[in-house]
């Protein structure tokens, strides 16, 4: 269990209790908010088992439904994701859902047919190949596709929340998906056909300036050409 950084509230004092009265719980105290795919690598990297589960304290995603994936994952699964018919959430919050889901298949390989959500199990096996990865920013779903094809989907049942309210807001969405952009090669694709593009019109800039000084010997080309060596330049950089 992570205390993500709740210096106001005597959380971590509760999962402490929770430690000694039973064996196979752990505690984890961050001394800051580091955000949730921070906390969830933490987590990892004390888990143990053939199965490890991921969900949320706000009990929308209800211990009543572990079992689902548990069946679902004894069909050789590496990854099982609960997904929802129907999601007791706010509309801002469903409209960034499907934008992550739209993201995350683009940018990420998500497979078509398959709904990632913040209710998971893994294998042991996909457990210790992601602690694995130790960088600023992770993203355990990006770092989950890279890993394994072995994807699936149960269906489970959507709670209300039991208590308080979500901590994402709209810039911490925005940061979450910018970190989509660490695991796909787009940016670098990208990147790729810009700089060729702005080479190739460079060089074809080059060729007009250098028939324009054959035809007319007078014109000052000399402004010109260092513009096309830096553009083709450029381009061969990116």
């Amino acid at each position: 269990m992570v205390n993500d950084g709740s210096p106001k509230d005597n959380t971590y004092g509760e999962i402490k209790k929770l430690g000694e009265q039973y064996q196979n719980v752990k505690g984890i105290n961050l001394l800051r908010n580091f955000g949730q795919h921070n906390a969830l690598m933490a987590a990892l990297h004390y888990t143990e088992g053939d199965f490890i589960l991921g969900m949320d304290d706000d009990m929308q995603t209800h211990p009543s439904q572990i079992s689902k994936l548990i069946h679902k994952m004894e069909e050789g699964y590496d990854l099982v994701y609960g997904c929802y018919p129907k999601r007791k959430i706010r509309y801002l919050k469903n409209v960034t859902s499907k934008l992550n889901e739209v993201s995350s298949r683009i940018l990420l390989g998500r497979p078509k047919d398959i709904v990632s959500s913040n209710f998971w199990m893994i294998t042991r096996q996909i457990k210790d190949e992601v602690v694995k990865y130790d960088s600023f920013n992770p993203y355990i779903d990006g770092i989950f596709y890279r890993t394994t094809h072995k994807i699936g989907n149960v269906e489970v049942e959507h709670f209300k929340r039991a208590v308080g309210t979500s901590n994402y807001t709209l810039k911490k969405l925005i940061k979450l998906w910018l970190a989509y952009w660490n695991y796909s090669v787009i940016p670098l694709r990208i990147s790729s056909v810009l700089g060729g593009v702005s080479a190739a019109g460079g060089f074809l800039a080059a060729i007009m300036i250098a028939i324009r000084k054959l035809i007319n010997p007078t014109v000052m080309v000399g402004w010109s050409s260092t513009i096309c060596a830096i553009v083709v330049l450029s381009g061969l950089i990116l």
